[in-house]
């Protein structure tokens, strides 16, 4: 064989394997023939998912605007709790407390009543999920003839673990031996400072009732107060998050 030819061959030769290489790398970075390599699906999403994430919140909605009065309420109502009667009692709960305030403000209008705007009931929601934790956060926005409405928030926190399902508390937050009280008004009194609030009283928050409105977003506890709860009007709604550290159902200080 000359060594032309057998130059040829080599040549070729080589160019093959260019071309293998190059199209292998190419077919290796697109994941194969189809472009991109499947996720594997192990069926493994919903145990994944945290207590809280797992429970279902539906929307019961209640709406009766006239040419006097704009109703629109957005109720949460959880259908999946382990505890079929504990989840009754927290929906009836949440139901009642907006029928209360739409009963009312149905009571002050009649057929009398002027075409107006200035009647009226918005009800919303949030669902925030952490861990065992369900917080829902129902907003709240009424007025029954004046010029300004009135806006509030009612927390619900709920701890969906089976078997143990209950309302949650501050008190229920934290272990024993912490002065949660303290620490939290401690906390919500810096916070005003470096905003500049003008908390009620001139001498800062200086207590928390056992009942005091939370909710738990992201990991974080937040506080929460309405308006004119312990501020002026003016302020609005007031958030605090505390900067505690959640593990394994409790929050601790940093």
């Amino acid at each position: 064989m000359n060594k032309k030819l057998v130059g040829i061959i080599a040549g070729v030769a080589v160019l093959l394997i260019v071309v293998i290489v190059v199209v292998a790398v190419v077919v290796n970075s697109q994941g194969g023939p189809g472009g991109g390599i499947p996720p594997i699906d192990d069926g493994d999403d919903e145990r994944q998912k945290t207590p809280a994430e797992q429970i279902v919140v539906d929307t019961y909605r209640i709406t009766n605007p006239s040419q006097n009065r704009d109703v629109r309420t957005e109720i949460p109502r959880i259908l999946n709790l382990d505890d079929n009667r504990f989840q009754e009692y927290m929906n009836q709960k949440m139901l009642q407390t907006v029928t209360d305030y739409q009963n009312e403000i149905e009571v002050m209008i009649d057929e009398d009543t002027p075409s107006t705007t200035l009647y009226k009931y918005v009800v919303s929601y949030e669902k925030y999920a952490n861990d065992k934790y369900l917080s829902l956060v129902v907003s709240n926005d009424y007025q029954t003839g004046g010029m300004r409405s009135n806006s509030w928030k009612d927390t619900y926190n709920i701890d969906v673990t089976r078997g143990a399902n209950k309302e949650v508390f501050l008190k229920d937050l934290f272990p024993t031996e912490i002065d949660y009280k303290k620490e939290i008004l401690k906390e919500v009194n810096e916070q005003a400072t470096s905003k500049n609030y003008e908390l009620v009283g001139g001498n800062g928050l200086e207590s928390l009732p056992d009942g005091q409105k939370f909710y738990i977003k992201d990991g974080k506890l937040v506080i929460y107060f309405d308006p004119a709860a312990i501020a002026p009007y003016v302020y609005g709604e007031l958030h605090f998050e505390m900067p505690f550290v959640y593990r394994e159902g409790k929050f601790y200080m940093e």
